[in-house]
């Protein structure tokens, strides 16, 4: 394992919140790549871990996109193919969404 697979600034077991495993296809991109197919492992409302097909140095800002949903984030953490994504913005947990598009609100 190189020198640059586990660089971060948030490593895994460090995490702020416990993430929930996941088999979720997601569609992400970045200033390098474009849309592409990768698959997220786990998530949190703070952030997730994708497996790609190819490494992202991280510190890249990239978008992902599950379901007609869209979110962006840093990738703070690499481990051969697997990155850690610390969100931008923190998920909204569903109920709370659905409080928030009710009328009156």
């Amino acid at each position: 394992m190189s020198n640059e697979d586990l660089t971060s600034s948030l490593m895994p077991d460090e995490r702020r919140v416990a993430r929930q495993s996941a088999k979720l296809t997601a569609t992400w991109e970045g200033p390098s790549f474009g849309p592409e197919r990768a698959n997220i492992c786990d998530v949190n409302a703070l952030g997730c871990c994708v497996e790609a097909s190819h490494a992202v140095i991280v510190g890249t800002y990239v978008k992902l996109s599950v379901a007609g949903s869209t979110t962006a984030g840093w990738v703070v953490w690499r481990n051969g193919l697997k990155h850690g994504i610390d969100f931008s913005d923190p998920l909204v947990p569903a109920p709370v969404a659905g409080l928030l598009k009710r009328p009156g609100s």
